[in-house]
């Protein structure tokens, strides 16, 4: 037997982009399905994970998903230059967990995830 399932939005790929967007509209009352082609979401992990501290709290990322940065090293083969800054402006994030959780703020606002 088949199943049938009926949505306004599919988005695919599970990731911060389409975590994001399905988010967005089941926020705003659409029926949202969110594919991801892994077992689970951020099975693979394809960057660093280092950005804004901003961008970080527009998104409302919880603390425990970041480390902020307060020195820099930048090295050559012939010279080294560090710089630090009492306030942190940069992060590194728990990628895996960053996107565990925008995924799960998705489903929340009710989309549907599919692994």
């Amino acid at each position: 037997m088949t199943q049938r399932f009926e949505y306004d939005v599919v988005v695919v790929g599970g990731g911060p982009a389409g975590s994001s967007a399905a988010y967005e509209a089941a926020k705003n009352g659409v029926k949202v399905a969110l594919l991801e082609k892994e077992e689970t979401i951020a099975e693979t992990v394809r960057t660093s994970g280092v950005t804004w501290i901003q961008n970080i709290k527009e998104f409302g990322i919880p603390d425990d998903c970041f480390n902020p940065i307060r020195n820099f090293s930048f090295c050559s083969p012939n010279n080294e230059v560090t710089i630090s800054d009492t306030v942190p402006r940069a992060a590194v994030l728990d990628v895996r967990k960053t996107y565990r959780w925008l995924a799960e703020q998705a489903k929340n606002q009710g989309a549907d995830i599919f692994t």
